[in-house]
């Protein structure tokens, strides 16, 4: 969630809601709190090795349910959401962690083999491990 204070006129200080802007928190004079769902990034690693292209999303504090991960003509794209567990905080002193939903999209451009990918989450990584499709011969026939 992004929150953001903005200055607003006398004018429009006087309407409830401007349907251009986020929802409300807090209205106090001429300064307005918004908050605004936004989905987020987490730090991802793509790497090729001889046989595979490998995705590394560095994600602590997720199930390993909680990630849909799909593969649409050439675009890999990997979603889920963060929870936050300490859901009695007060006010934040510093905020650098993402919660909330996240969506990574990635075009790979390099032939695949479906039929053996394979998603891992593990000690706050997520790996998903694209096989490289084998070249394969055309016989021409007379």
């Amino acid at each position: 969630m992004q929150i953001s204070l903005i200055k607003i006129s006398d004018k429009k200080r006087n309407h409830h809601q401007d349907r251009n802007l986020p929802k409300t928190y807090v209205d106090h004079q001429n300064w307005r709190l918004l908050s605004q769902n936004q989905r987020w990034i987490p730090p991802t690693d793509v790497f090729e090795t001889e046989k595979q292209i490998v995705v590394r999303v560095e994600i602590a504090g997720m199930r390993d349910d909680a990630f849909e991960i799909m593969l649409d003509k050439n675009i890999l794209t990997i979603s889920g959401s963060r929870i936050d567990p300490f859901d009695n905080i007060r006010v934040f002193h510093q905020m650098e962690i993402g919660f909330g939903e996240f969506y990574i999209a990635l075009e790979i451009n390099i032939a695949l083999d479906l039929e053996h990918a394979e998603g891992l989450y593990e000690n706050g990584y997520l790996l998903v491990r694209l096989n490289k499709a084998e070249p394969k011969s055309i016989i021409v026939e007379k």
